[in-house]
């Protein structure tokens, strides 16, 4: 457990997008078009993902949407 105001709790939306392209490139999908890289990872098993997710160590925290997050807490 930790405070919601540490800074790997919570992503805006440009770090989590750099984060989810750095993701998809990892796994072999394109990272220069989000929409393609959605494609992508779509098609892929989940186990894959959460493999692949442990081993770069990739962390998807909430993010700051100005919808549901409206701002940082």
């Amino acid at each position: 457990s930790a405070t919601p105001l540490a800074g790997w709790a919570i992503h805006d939306q440009d770090t989590a997008r750099n984060i989810s392209l750095q993701f998809a490139s990892a796994i072999s999908c394109p990272s220069n078009n989000i929409n393609a890289s959605i494609n992508c990872l779509r098609t892929l098993d989940p186990q894959l993902l959460c493999e692949k997710q442990s081993e770069i160590n990739a962390h998807f925290p909430p993010v700051i949407d100005g919808v549901f997050i409206p701002e940082h807490p």
